[in-house]
């Protein structure tokens, strides 16, 4: 059987590192917006860490699902950490989820997340709260947020879809 992710993508002491207070990995740019089945946000992350290259958080969420978002930390081809919220996990109970990256099996490990931002069920995307979910996501992966420069998903902007 083959492993989810690749084995020591990032070695355990740099993952600890990487995610231990106070945030030391920095957002730069400005939060981008694509849609292909789901809204995608990403910013580019100056990780704290060298050997962790080509890393950025990720917001994503479907158009008829706005409440369901995934949060992820992506790092050497990766997911480093990742939270779903009002997704499904069988294993953890609870409207939201933190899954984070084990380098010697590749796999994830899943814990549920008791102070997180999160929304009811079925509401419109103007009703989630998305910054203060990527707020909330950078604080628990270690990344300062004050270099990024926000810009809501575009059916919150009120221009046209970029889809």
């Amino acid at each position: 059987m083959g492993h989810r992710y690749r084995v020591n993508a990032v070695s355990v002491a740099d993952l600890g590192y990487l995610f231990s207070p106070p945030p030391r990995s920095r957002a730069i740019g400005t939060l981008t917006w694509t849609f292909q089945k789901r809204h995608e946000g990403r910013c580019d992350v100056e990780a704290c860490v060298p050997t962790i290259e080509g890393t950025f958080l990720q917001l994503t969420f479907p158009k008829q699902r706005p409440w369901a978002v995934s949060l992820a930390m992506i790092g050497n081809s990766v997911p480093l950490r990742r939270v779903c919220v009002n997704g499904h996990q069988q294993k953890v109970p609870g409207p939201c989820h933190m899954h984070t990256y084990i380098p010697a099996t590749g796999e994830e490990a899943a814990v549920a997340l008791a102070e997180f931002p999160i929304c009811p069920l079925h509401v419109p995307a103007r009703a989630v709260p998305y910054r203060e979910m990527l707020a909330a996501f950078a604080t628990l992966s270690g990344v300062d947020l004050a270099g990024l420069q926000w810009k809501d998903p575009p059916d919150l902007e009120g221009g046209p879809d970029e889809h």
